[in-house]
């Protein structure tokens, strides 16, 4: 399984490239999941209505899950760090995990940027993504265009995954 990371400072566009890249590995026919780090305080959305699921949580469930009509949804009552999340997904026969975040993870990375300095405190960068007046390897401007080349490029770069604790970064 290969992984790379989306990083940047709020409001760059990590997002959109994420999901660009999404896309772009997805009509590729690759395998594809991606998983975003909540970097605030502000507890994420679960189902408190009246479901089942929600039920079985606040009968005291630390896990609950949900699936049927081809589609399979968990909830979990704690955090999971990022190396749990990707042994999951390796479970799942994912092929590529885009990780939006996690800044301080060492996997290779496409950085996104608003000024050039962004860059600088981040480790293992890849490309970086910005405005064109900035230079980056690829400009907010001519993306659309060269997604191939840079998701080319992630793909070759990314860290290849063969167990949960054995990670190493090797090229096609």
């Amino acid at each position: 399984m290969r992984v790379f990371q989306v990083t940047g400072w709020s409001n760059t566009g990590k997002t959109t490239l994420t999901n660009m890249l999404v896309r772009w590995a997805s009509e590729k026919g690759i395998r594809t999941a991606a998983v975003k780090h909540h970097g605030k305080d502000v507890p994420l959305y679960l189902d408190s209505g009246s479901t089942d699921t929600a039920e079985h949580r606040r009968a005291g469930a630390e896990a609950s899950a949900l699936t049927g009509a081809g589609e399979t949804q968990i909830n979990i009552d704690r955090a999971l760090s990022l190396n749990s999340l990707l042994a999951i997904y390796r479970l799942l026969g994912m092929e590529l995990v885009i990780v939006e975040g996690f800044k301080r993870e060492t996997y290779p990375k496409v950085v996104t940027l608003r000024e050039a300095e962004d860059a600088e405190t981040l480790t293992n960068v890849t490309a970086v993504v910005g405005p064109a007046a900035l230079s980056p390897d690829f400009s907010w401007e001519d993306l659309e265009d060269n997604i191939d080349q840079l998701g080319g490029l992630l793909w070759n770069k990314s860290a290849i995954i063969t167990s949960p604790k054995n990670r190493s970064t090797r090229h096609l």
